[in-house]
């Protein structure tokens, strides 16, 4: 152990100068040792999107975990190959396209609107799955869907927080609500479209603390770290699975940022994003779009949100801090500008997508 002697300042220095490799940015204290060896060969990914046309990854590798806690997260778009048509004529497309590469596929059986409309939309194309539908004993009932194929699987918490435990060393990600979807796929014998990874888009902008505008609305599509932690797992347990079913193709995405009721939230959130929460965030832009496609309102914003069993919610909150004593990171964020991201999707609006952002306060004076 270290001790202050009369050296002071300079015994400190020399105790880095002696130890940097192994308490430095880049040392060996530093590197998240699960996770140090994935860096796999891009040829070798399967195809989360179309085309692989949505990457990820930490410093300059693709597709890989962390490898340290310093890394920087990253993702990248490419760009459209023909004008969008409407928002469930894409989503639809997708959905054939997936079919066609794997054949049958399973998604969660969920009110969350992600899995509720795939599953809507499969079933009306006539295309082949399979709802799959978790108990966990005596804490969360299984969502049977009252149409459609469901494959029901009952597990006990014990089951359910030792699967958590090996998801977060294998994809580096704390949350139990994203190991719990996970686990829907890892049960099924067929390729999984899993539910999440929304498309987020929030107003640079606004003041969370004080939940108000603090200047002229500039918006950002917003990748979190753990939107892709289900693409490490299946990379790690060689399986193939649909982790980001709204991001398939460029075209699903430019036409849900153009749809109406995103371009009303828009609207919204510059007029009067100074005054409400939703000014701040797309959430409500998300739901309605589904919603409108589907003509059902029977969905929720997430699985999370679907239970409302106080046991469980605690239970989670447990889980939640043993996995990050094994998977301390994956708190990043991506944030890709809209007046950057519009060149590639095609966007023709609103005007403040294709103006470079104007700083404000203290930031712009520096």
């Amino acid at each position: 152990m270290y001790t202050e002697g009369a050296s002071g300042a300079s015994g400190s220095v020399d105790f880095i100068r002696q130890h940097i490799e192994r308490y430095g940015l880049l040392g060996e204290n530093n590197v998240e040792s699960s996770l140090e060896q994935r860096v796999p060969s891009v040829a070798d990914v399967p195809e989360f999107t179309k085309g692989n046309h949505f990457k990820f990854g930490f410093d300059g590798g693709v597709f890989n975990g962390r490898p340290t806690r310093s890394s920087i997260y990253w993702v990248e778009y490419s760009a459209i190959t023909r004008s969008h048509r409407s928002f469930r004529e894409e989503l639809r497309q997708a959905l054939i396209d997936v079919a066609d590469r794997v054949g049958a596929f399973s998604v969660t059986s969920s009110r969350s609107y992600i899995a509720a409309l795939v599953a809507a939309e499969a079933t009306q194309l006539g295309l082949p799955v399979r709802r799959i539908a978790i108990e966990i004993e005596g804490l969360r009932p299984a969502h049977l869907a009252a149409d459609g194929e469901t494959e029901r699987h009952t597990v006990s918490w014990d089951q359910f927080s030792a699967f958590a435990k090996e998801f977060a060393k294998c994809a580096g990600c704390s949350d139990p609500w994203i190991a719990f979807e996970a686990m829907h796929g890892h049960l099924s014998d067929l390729p999984h479209i899993y539910d999440g990874s929304e498309i987020r888009i929030e107003n640079n902008n606004f003041d969370w603390s004080r939940r108000c505008a603090v200047g002229e609305a500039e918006w950002s599509l917003v990748d979190n770290e753990k939107f892709t932690a289900i693409n490490r797992f299946l990379l790690e347990k060689g399986r193939l699975g649909i982790p980001q079913i709204l991001r398939w193709s460029p075209e699903l995405l430019a036409a849900q940022i153009n749809s109406s009721p995103y371009r009303r939230w828009f609207q919204y959130g510059a007029n009067k994003g100074g005054m409400y929460r939703e000014g701040g965030r797309n959430r409500l832009a998300r739901i309605g779009l589904a919603v409108e496609a589907m003509g059902s309102t029977d969905v929720v914003p997430s699985a999370k949100l679907e239970s409302c069993e106080p046991a469980l919610d605690e239970l989670m909150k447990a889980l939640r801090r043993n996995m990050k004593n094994i998977a301390p990171g994956c708190v990043a964020q991506h944030r890709y500008p809209l007046w950057r991201l519009s060149p590639l999707l095609g966007l023709d609006g609103p005007d403040r997508f294709n103006v470079t952002p104007a700083w404000y306060g203290v930031v712009h004076e520096q």
